[in-house]
């Protein structure tokens, strides 16, 4: 039985995204395709066209989160698969993760590079940043925490996160809502970031994206079982709470005039203002 939708944000991936479209035509489980063009400026729609999938195109470069939370409005299933549009022909191996779903083996399954993939991936310095971030505010060690190839049950997206900090936002949400993750080894290939400009640039805004989304969860304020979803800009901190480690701001003393005051784990104070 066909019971997982899958959604694909691509930007610019003319040349890649048929062959991921037949790899994962060959795995039965799926039930649609919808491939989201995030404004791209080659032919990417117009070849998501020929394959039959369906295509969602938005106008302007929205950014990956934005990318997938659109697909998600259109999928009909309550298994979703999210898919980057590189993989070429081994997209087929995503049927390794969703099948750890489809057996209620995990609610969010991910897909766990090999050890020599990761390493030419070239992302070292965001990918340590990520798993030191979601061990501190989950206590779970991910070996892939930035894969985009993963699949979760829909109870268990409680939002998506801007931009390329998507991942670690997904796992951290489903963690702190009581989701089991698994981590599936895959033999899967996909393009590699380069050495030149544009791919420090690229691994720079990775950076920064999954900096953000850290930040916004360890800023949510702990009630409790409840989270009070303060978004960063909400607050003004101290950013040495950050390098300290602190796990959440707890409140202290409630609110005086407009501004609530905070205390964190190293003991220092910040602030946020309503």
């Amino acid at each position: 039985m066909k019971k997982v939708s899958v959604i694909i944000p691509a930007y610019n991936e003319a040349e890649n995204i048929v062959r991921t479209l037949q790899g994962l035509s060959l795995i039965p489980e799926i039930s649609e395709i919808i491939v989201v063009d995030d404004g791209s400026k080659d032919d990417t729609a117009s070849l998501v066209g020929v394959m039959a999938a369906k295509t969602i195109s938005l106008p302007v470069n929205m950014g990956k989160g934005k990318a997938m939370l659109e697909g998600l409005k259109h999928a009909r299933e309550d298994i979703i698969a999210f898919v980057d549009a590189d993989l070429g022909e081994t997209a087929e191996e995503v049927r390794k993760v969703i099948t750890a779903v489809l057996e209620n083996r995990a609610d969010l399954a991910v897909a766990r590079w090999s050890e020599t993939e990761g390493r030419k991936s070239g992302f070292g310095l965001v990918l340590e940043l990520a798993r030191w971030g979601i061990y501190n505010l989950t206590g779970h060690r991910l070996v892939s925490p930035l894969s985009g190839q993963r699949v979760i049950k829909r109870k268990y997206l409680v939002g998506l996160e801007d931009g390329f900090g998507v991942e670690v936002g997904m796992t951290v949400d489903c963690l702190r809502n009581g989701g089991q993750i698994k981590e599936i080894p895959v033999n899967m290939q996909h393009r590699k970031t380069g050495k030149d400009l544009s791919g420090f640039l690229h691994r720079g805004k990775q950076f920064v994206d999954v900096l953000k989304v850290l930040l916004k969860k360890n800023l949510q304020v702990v009630y409790g079982n409840r989270f009070c979803n303060y978004t960063a800009s909400q607050h003004n901190f101290c950013w040495s709470c950050l390098w300290r480690r602190f796990r959440s701001c707890q409140c202290l003393y409630g609110t005086s005039g407009s501004k609530i005051y905070f205390t964190s784990g190293c003991g220092d104070y910040c602030y946020g203002s309503w």
